[in-house]
């Protein structure tokens, strides 16, 4: 795992960025991906040979230079990154 996104209790899954899962790419692509709390099963959301930043408030994107709040990362309900 890269970077936490965000926790759904209700939902019982984790939305996280990973890295070095496919074999023969750039390691520091990272991917975005939803694990199932309870199973442990993966789902991969977005996986290609890109760079994909998800904001938040505590990114570093956030804090050089970009305007605060633009980039919420993971809508509130979720389903939308």
């Amino acid at each position: 795992m890269r970077n936490g996104l965000r926790v759904d209790a209700k939902r019982r899954e984790l939305t996280l960025q990973t890295a070095s899962r496919v074999e023969g790419r750039n390691p520091y692509y990272c991917d975005i991906c939803r694990v199932n709390i309870d199973t442990g099963e993966l789902s991969t959301i977005i996986s290609t040979d890109h760079e994909y930043i998800v904001c938040d408030q505590r990114s570093r994107l956030t804090h050089h230079g970009a305007e605060k709040n633009t980039a919420l990362g993971v809508s509130p309900s979720a389903n939308y990154i």
